[in-house]
């Protein structure tokens, strides 16, 4: 039991933990190209400062996150055009009219004019609509550290194994690995962790 016990730390750390892409960078020079068409259909001058902070802040993202331009582009999705005419989706979806989703962000702390895309300007409206409680970062740091506790980590195999992870971080960030890590923690997450059956524990032992 504690193979597996390990291995789920092992998989939290690698999900929460070790950054991905460290080595990717967005060509400057495309960048700004890129920056002055989305300016241009957004109606209004976006910086590189202002574009950085705008993904961290709406998007959850960073610019390291992308290794080219073409990448950035095709995750972002559609640029708000400048008279906010392509928001049909967040219309009818929303049942909404263009003052009433102004009203609906305003109630909220926000506005039209602080999106850049289509698809932030949508969750944020599903947010506000339907939301959803996430967890809390230190919420899940105190989980792995009780995890950590229970299987008697000491604090210097706590460290062999966030440098191995961070050996092998090119290997975690391929898609193939990620699959094998979701498949890992989808039948981690059926096991009861007070009384876990055998089945149970040869069921997750056939991932490892």
């Amino acid at each position: 039991m504690k193979k597996i016990l390990v291995t789920l730390v092992a998989v939290l750390l690698a999900f929460y933990f070790v950054p991905t892409n460290t080595f990717a960078e967005v060509n400057d020079d495309e960048l700004t190209a890129y920056l002055t068409v989305v300016s241009t259909e957004r109606g209004y001058p976006i910086t590189k400062e202002d574009y950085v902070t705008y993904l961290e802040e709406y998007s959850q993202v960073f610019l390291s996150d992308f290794e080219n331009i073409q990448e950035l582009e095709e995750y972002m999705g559609e640029v708000i055009k400048s008279d906010n005419s392509n928001l049909e989706s967040i219309y009818e979806d929303f049942e909404l009219d263009e003052l009433q989703l102004i009203e609906l962000l305003n109630e909220n702390g926000e506005a039209i004019e602080n999106f850049i895309y289509v698809d932030d300007l949508y969750f944020t409206v599903l947010n506000i609509a339907t939301p959803i409680d996430m967890p809390d970062f230190d919420d899940i740091t105190a989980d792995i550290d009780g995890l950590m506790k229970e299987i008697d980590l000491t604090d210097e195999e706590i460290e062999n194994l966030m440098n191995h992870l961070l050996s092998i971080e090119e290997e975690l960030n391929s898609p193939e690995v990620g699959e094998r890590l979701m498949s890992i923690a989808e039948r981690m997450m059926v096991i009861d962790p007070e009384n876990p059956t055998e089945e149970q524990i040869k069921e997750v032992e056939k991932c490892l």
